[in-house]
């Protein structure tokens, strides 16, 4: 009888730990995909000198590429341009770390604004094709995304 106890004990251990290791694989690997397969927005002003755009960016990640739709207004010299376009791309991740490479860029019938007057506020990244940037992702709790270039913060993505 204690033979059988023990080796059912054997048994249940090695059922528990094998769901434990399951557990915490599915879960870290549910959490990885999670972070490199996602979409979120975000409103982002920028001010320079004469100039100041207004835009709401909404990122798609799906792994090894992605896009980013941008849409909303620039004003210069008190004129006022839409901007409406597509930027594609693809990444490799390295930690925390995004290296993306634009490689298509798509401009919409309703974008109006002049190439120079973006290229002085915005990163030609989202401007023009085999473009690269590095971007750092880190997470914010479970809906959201800090986007940071070198040190310094650019936007908080919220999960869409």
């Amino acid at each position: 009888m204690i033979k059988k106890t023990f080796f059912l004990f054997i048994y249940a251990s090695a059922i528990a730990i094998t769901c434990i290791m399951l557990g915490k694989w599915l879960f870290t690997g549910v959490g990885y995909w999670r972070d490199a397969h996602f979409s979120c927005d975000t409103t982002l002003i920028v001010k320079k000198e004469d100039s100041a755009i207004s835009l709401v960016m909404k990122y798609f990640l799906n792994g090894d590429n992605g896009f980013v739709v941008i849409k909303g207004q620039l004003e210069k010299d008190k004129r006022q341009y839409n901007v409406s376009r597509k930027t594609y791309f693809i990444m490799h991740k390295t930690g925390h770390l995004l290296h993306v490479k634009s490689t298509l860029t798509v401009k919409t019938p309703a974008d109006n604004a002049l190439m120079p007057d973006l290229k002085d506020i915005l990163p030609i990244f989202y401007l023009e094709k085999d473009m690269r940037m590095e971007i750092t992702v880190d997470r914010q709790g479970w809906n959201g995304y800090l986007f940071s270039t070198g040190y310094v913060p650019s936007f908080y993505c919220k999960r869409t």
